[in-house]
């Protein structure tokens, strides 16, 4: 191995228990898809290790909850595993918050190249190449209760890369611990790098997205190690099914078969970046302007969207435009002496609540209703751009309602 690199790869977050996110009114077709498309890009996973004869896989948790997916979650995995078995692939698999080791059919014995870590005190182990050292692992599935704790991962330092296999979230600094080279995270569905040297931190993502808050591309990461102690990382996609949102700009002379124009460009652009791929759009128009009044208060983002759907969405690969809103900026209340109008009133009043940082909390609204318990987590909005994003609907349907309307005689 002399001068040569080690290759391996690392994937998390397969969660084959759960399904993308469906409507009634998709094909059927498009609703079998996404029911699919979890398994379907775990085994592209598979097939790039096979494909760039990788030393070995690294798992970082949350593969499957084997109580939700039933008896075929784990025989598809152990399949998986037995084609890399075949080729001389090891696979390290540390456990999270959905795959904790325990929960493993004990009638279904997994591969001998499949090596699970337990809970608790990390676990090393080296990994050899005809006979010869190459690699350093070190890892511990998730501790329900307990968040990941880096210092236990500390090792002694050594000439062969030292991968630490863990699933959980922790900053940056946290995990700068000795002897530690590449940290292998899984437990963020979204794939990031929280630094990249002197020491390699990185969540590889989901293979697969659910819905609009996991947008693609989605997939793996295929590592080299240089004997130069270099990490490179290279993004492989995977994901079947594709979830994005497309921000069409428009003007105040864009007509609407400008607009159909634009919508139509958009989704042969994307076809061609990904031609195998079936996507989930959802349109957000931006500007202002007649075409815009009517998008927002008629029906005509209603019949553009049918008409998308009727167009791209009735053979493969599946384009389903799910949704169509317009995203149009608040006017200013009109400069005008002595009492306000009722609709710059509003406005005024929406202005100073977008400029707040508290969360709407409409839970009194809910008091005495027998449903209260199922409306909590729709009740109360945290999330700032969704925050600012209902208080501008209301503050535009408002302003449409007040429309020539006056303080006087109040």
């Amino acid at each position: 191995m002399s001068g040569e690199p080690m290759c391996f790869l690392h994937a998390a977050d397969f969660h084959l228990e759960q399904p993308g996110a469906a409507s009634p009114e998709m094909p059927e077709q498009l609703r079998q898809g996404l029911l699919e498309a979890p398994y379907r890009a775990a085994e592209r996973v598979m097939d790039f290790a096979l494909a760039h004869r990788v030393q070995f896989v690294v798992l970082s948790g949350d593969i499957l909850d084997p109580t939700w997916t039933g008896p075929r979650g784990p025989v598809f995995l152990r399949e998986q595993f037995c084609r890399l078995a075949e080729a001389g692939i090891s696979v390290y698999w540390v456990g999270g918050r959905a795959d904790p080791p325990e929960l493993w059919p004990s009638l279904l014995r997994l591969p001998e190249n499949v090596r699970r870590f337990c809970r608790g005190r990390p676990e090393v182990h080296i990994h050899k190449q005809n006979d010869t050292p190459i690699a350093r692992l070190v890892g511990a599935s998730r501790q329900k209760g307990r968040k990941l704790r880096p210092r236990d991962f500390r090792q002694q330092p050594s000439d062969l890369p030292t991968i630490a296999i863990a699933y959980g979230r922790a900053d940056a600094e946290q995990l700068h611990v000795e002897g530690i080279d590449y940290w292998a995270l899984g437990g963020r569905h979204q794939r990031s790098s929280l630094r990249s040297q002197p020491v390699v931190i990185h969540y590889p993502g989901t293979p697969q997205g659910r819905g609009m808050d996991e947008p693609g591309p989605n997939g793996c990461t295929l590592v080299w190690w240089y004997p130069d102690r270099r990490f490179r990382l290279a993004f492989l996609t995977t994901d079947p099914v594709r979830w994005q949102t497309e921000r069409i700009a428009v003007h105040s002379r864009t007509n609407r078969d400008a607009l159909e124009t634009l919508l139509r460009g958009r989704i042969h652009a994307l076809r061609q970046t990904a031609p195998g791929v079936d996507w989930i759009i959802q349109w957000v128009i931006v500007g202002e302007g007649g075409l815009v009044d009517r998008l927002r208060r008629g029906r005509l983002a209603e019949e553009l969207l049918q008409q998308l759907r009727r167009e791209f969405a009735q053979e493969k690969p599946f384009c389903w435009c799910a949704s169509l809103r317009v995203d149009q900026p608040l006017p200013l209340p009109a400069q005008t002496e002595g009492v306000p109008s009722l609709r710059d009133a509003w406005i005024q009043l929406i202005h100073q609540q977008q400029a707040r940082s508290e969360p709407i909390d409409l839970s009194q609204y809910a008091v005495g209703s027998p449903w209260v318990d199922q409306l909590e987590s729709i009740l109360s909005v945290e999330n700032p751009t969704l925050r600012n994003q209902l208080w501008q609907e209301a503050g535009l349907l408002g302003a449409d309602l007040l429309q020539g309307e006056g303080l006087e005689g109040w």
